[in-house]
């Protein structure tokens, strides 16, 4: 037999040797990767752990402690309603649809620097089937929900007195609609729904919820409490209780609560409001806006204790263990945009027109993760009106007062006393400098020169007003509803 074939070559013997050694290091570094690597999930949290807000559900949040204070920036402003003479003012006939976009130029830097707002949408997207026009159903065309997402709006409120004036349809479709537009809306939901919507900003999640204490389709309509309560947010005792427990379990960091509630044209905060905002917080509710009054109300700290055994423990709920916290509520925040005015509903009504975007800074502090209202600010809004004519089409604009008078050079003298005037009253009937004393007397509270007296003053009903903006409105204005 030849010794070749029986024996191996030393250079093969060593190539093989090499091989093996190779092979074997190969392995090793492979198993050492495997068993050190972050699971995949892991990497995605990580990479998703951005500034940006985000989106979650109901399910209890686990408290992040930050190593540095983190602070985040909410605004809110008041009802956004839809006229007749604004829909004949804001339709475009080259496109054949609304366009509601220059109305929030000035204002749309001052939304979007915030990390999230929220406003009272006075108003149904119901669709042009139903025929879109201002009172009494306000039914909104959808183009709005476009306008108020490039304006800076994350969330809508959708309980109010219009929300049920196309039944459960109406709600249905204002949701998608909102939704459509990346707007989320808050206090309409489907039925198996959390009343609540929770978003995410920093490592800063708020619970945001929202209560009409009328509802005019709903009312009208005979549709039984349960069920209306199902689809919409109505201002009742024990609703809003359930509601804040089921809040309260899933641990977020703040609670938001938007209240529609009040009279109209009144600046004194009725008892029910009074009622109301005492029962928030006690229930733990950090910040409170309200709309409806069409006028700006006073603003005012409440003092509120919560017992947390009763969340989670049925046999502790009796404990007497309790935790103090305080809550800021701005009673009424008035129009941010409408068509109510002096022209259209007489003279002494010129606070209708004013506006504020309130800015709350939540600040969640380093070490603890307590989260706190930090600093309250606000900026007051004045909706200009104005047309060649004095008669439709006019021109809408949301204006910033401070800044449109600094400016000093964009308006005329009319229009910059009238700004002057909407920030003298803006800035009495928030009285921030009195908020945290409980000692003011709402009618103190409240008193501003001007030609109204909230117990004595006659009230103008929708109709008239309505009646009023027709009788300005051109005679030949033909705007197409489609």
């Amino acid at each position: 037999m030849n010794s070749e074939l029986t024996r191996p070559d030393g250079r093969k013997l060593l190539y093989i040797t090499v091989a093996a050694i190779a092979f074997a290091i190969f392995m090793v570094l492979l198993m050492q990767t495997v068993f050190s690597s972050t699971p995949a999930e892991d990497v995605v949290d990580e990479d998703t752990d951005s500034d940006e807000e985000t989106e979650t559900t109901e399910d209890a949040h686990e408290t992040v402690i930050p190593e540095e204070d983190i602070t985040i920036t909410v605004s809110a402003v008041g009802d956004i309603t839809i006229h007749d003479a604004q829909l004949n003012s804001m339709f475009d006939n080259e496109t054949s649809d609304y366009n509601f976009d220059p109305a929030f130029d000035k204002i749309q830097s001052i939304l979007s620097a915030s990390d999230l707002t929220i406003g009272n949408m006075n108003g149904v997207f119901a669709g042009a089937e139903n025929t879109h026009s201002g009172y009494p159903s306000f039914n909104t065309p959808d183009a709005l929900a476009d306008t108020l997402n490039a304006a800076g709006f994350d969330l809508l409120v959708g309980a109010n007195a219009t929300s049920m004036n196309f039944g459960f349809d109406g709600v249905s479709r204002t949701q998608e609609v909102m939704t459509n537009a990346g707007i989320d809306p808050v206090g309409i939901y489907n039925a198996d729904d959390s009343h609540a919507v929770y978003k995410e900003v920093d490592g800063i999640l708020i619970a945001f919820v929202a209560y009409s204490e009328n509802i005019d389709g709903y009312n009208n309509q005979n549709i039984p409490f349960e069920e209306a309560a199902e689809r919409v947010g109505i201002m009742n005792e024990d609703t809003i209780n359930a509601d804040l427990a089921e809040v309260r379990s899933n641990n977020p960091d703040f609670i938001f609560a938007y209240m529609n509630w009040g009279e109209e044209f009144q600046y004194d905060v009725t008892d029910m409001q009074e009622q109301y905002i005492n029962l928030l917080a006690d229930n733990g509710v950090d910040v409170v806006v309200g709309s409806y009054p069409k006028n700006i109300q006073r603003t005012q700290y409440v003092s509120g204790s919560t017992n947390p055994a009763s969340d989670s423990d049925e046999e502790n709920e009796d404990s007497e263990e309790v935790e103090e916290n305080e809550t800021f509520v701005a009673y009424s925040l008035g129009n941010f945009f409408s068509n109510q005015r002096r022209e259209t509903l007489g003279d002494g009504y010129e606070p209708t027109e004013d506006g504020v975007i309130m800015n709350f800074e939540i600040t969640k502090a380093a070490g603890t993760g307590d989260t706190t209202l930090s600093d309250v600010e606000f900026i007051p809004t004045w909706t200009y009106r104005h047309s060649e004519n004095n008669q439709v089409p006019f021109t809408y604009e949301i204006l910033p007062v401070e800044e449109t008078l600094a400016d000093g050079d964009s308006y005329n003298d009319e229009v910059m006393g009238k700004l002057n005037d909407s920030l003298v009253r803006t800035e009495v009937r928030l009285n921030m400098a009195q908020a945290r004393s409980t000692e003011v007397e709402p009618s103190t509270v409240i008193e501003v020169e001007d030609n109204i007296e909230a117990d004595d003053e006659e009230e103008p009903t929708d109709e008239a007003v309505e009646e009023t903006e027709e009788s300005e409105e051109d005679s030949e204005d033909t705007t197409s509803e489609e």
